[in-house]
């Protein structure tokens, strides 16, 4: 491969840190922009990738806690109670 190519794009295919994790979510928020849902458009592969590393970044350190269906209602329960008092 070409080192100088894999320079230039190695650091935005590359989450290891939260600084990174917050370029890449910055860049995938500006590619949803820009791309939107056109599976056809160019930059749709880059879309796609930068997604699927920021998922894995996202299960590995912010991993969703275990709940059961009860719990699930609960909490949407109370947070429409919360959000439908606020006005």
């Amino acid at each position: 491969m070409c080192m100088p190519c894999w320079r230039r794009i190695g650091r935005n295919l590359t989450i290891r840190n939260e600084r990174e994790y917050d370029q890449a979510v910055e860049r995938l928020n500006h590619l949803l922009g820009e791309v939107g849902t056109d599976e056809q458009h160019p930059l749709y592969g880059l879309l796609d990738t930068l997604g699927a590393l920021i998922q894995a970044y996202e299960e590995e350190h912010y991993p969703m806690p275990a709940s059961s269906g009860v719990d699930a209602l609960r909490w949407l329960s109370f947070d429409h109670m919360r959000t439908s008092n606020a006005y």
